[in-house]
């Protein structure tokens, strides 16, 4: 009979990944906090996780600084590494319990499962299988996954590449393996590209604003009809990056190429590109009047979290300004009175058609709504500069 597998840190990630594997395999899991589920079965501690179970997956969090999330200005200050304490205390238990196969799924920076996780380890082998789904899509991604790794210790030892293979067909899954440094730099450089073109999109708003008679999403279209250059995913100017991933992902590497002296600091340029465009957002929003309502706090709709949202960075600009009144959500907006400046945060099909209150200014940086004269109110599509008369 075959052993169940073991799930560690049952959270936003952790726990939508264990009950999707819990669909085709005996899974139980174990979370420090308490956990409500009905499709796997929970252990009351690790201990208890390590004696029934052959292989561990292992998704604690690996967090930043608060700080550092990216939802007010860190990139001109010092950065520092990812907090690593909770992922060596459950590879150190698992060693001590008897020891495991153990799968990391938790993002770390390169280097880091070598010099950190390896030593306390034991015999135990370690897998690095970084996630690459978004939240709220975490069920799509692992469907359909967009980048297939599987980092183990050394590429050319045969019994660890069986070994590999067997915890793949266990969990599965298929995957490239790769060394750990291999699968740890992918997984970093896949979030901090993903900043990239999100930040290289949205200097195209601040071209716009710069230049005028020009609309954003016409030249996109063009540049993303290029296979030379840029796939149009990720890559609609508006709103910045956020999440619980991304920008710590890259405050992080800022930190990680001081200590190893690279001589340049990419990411924490690109981390203050992000800041100055939402700087340069809040500044236009300010520009209409003291009362600037943005309208969803949250990094992205239908996602209740807030890590690294670019709407609260925005807000903290407003706030400098003296110019943020609130933050509400699209149901609320009729419970405002004239004369507020809304600002869309999120792309939503809602917003066509909605009457907003009278008097009131919709920035849509998203330019979903289409460019029509109101009677009552006036949409302002930023990024969209074009001489309409």
């Amino acid at each position: 009979m075959t052993r169940p597998i073991g799930f560690v840190g049952l959270g936003k990630l952790g726990l939508p990944y264990a009950e999707f594997l819990a669909e085709q395999r005996n899974v139980v899991g174990f979370d420090v906090s308490p956990v409500v589920t009905e499709k796997l079965t929970l252990e009351t501690s690790l201990q208890e996780v390590v004696r029934n179970c052959d292989t561990v997956v292992i998704c604690v969090p690996t967090p930043h600084e608060d700080r550092f999330d990216g939802s007010m200005p860190t990139a001109s200050g010092e950065s520092s590494d990812f907090n690593y304490s909770a992922l060596k205390s459950v590879v150190s238990d698992i060693h001590r319990f008897g020891g495991a196969n153990i799968v990391v799924i938790s993002t770390v920076l390169p280097g880091t499962i070598r010099r950190e996780l390896a030593p306390i380890a034991g015999a135990s082998p370690i897998f690095y299988m970084p996630a690459f789904s978004a939240m709220g899509e975490v069920r799509e991604g692992l469907l359909n996954p967009d980048v297939k790794v599987m980092g183990i210790a050394k590429i050319d030892n045969p019994s660890l590449v069986q070994s590999a293979l067997k915890v793949l067909d266990l969990l599965k899954m298929q995957a490239t393996l790769l060394t750990w440094e291999e699968a740890e730099t992918v997984k970093i450089m896949y979030n901090t590209y993903i900043s990239t073109k999100i930040t290289f999109a949205n200097i195209l708003l601040d071209i716009s604003r710069s230049v005028g008679n020009m609309n954003v999403d016409a030249v996109i279209e063009q540049l993303s009809t290029s296979k030379r250059l840029i796939s149009s995913q990720y890559l609609r100017p508006g709103m910045g990056d956020g999440g619980p991933c991304h920008p710590r992902d890259n405050l992080a590497m800022k930190n990680f190429s001081s200590r190893y002296e690279m001589g340049y600091d990419f990411f924490g340029s690109l981390m203050d590109a992000r800041e100055k465009q939402a700087r340069n957002l809040a500044t236009f929003l300010s520009s209409f009047g003291p009362d600037v309502v943005i309208v969803g706090k949250a990094y992205k709709p239908e996602v209740d979290l807030q890590d690294g949202s670019y709407s609260v960075l925005v807000g903290h600009y407003l706030a400098e300004l003296r110019k943020l009144r609130s933050y509400c959500e699209i149901d609320q907006i009729s419970e405002y009175s004239d004369g507020v400046v809304f600002l869309l945060s999120h792309q939503d099909n809602r917003y066509v058609g909605m009457l907003f209150p009278e008097n009131s200014i919709v920035v849509d940086p998203w330019r979903q709504i289409a460019n029509t004269k109101m009677d009552t109110f006036k949409v302002v599509r930023y990024g969209d500069t074009r001489d309409y008369s």
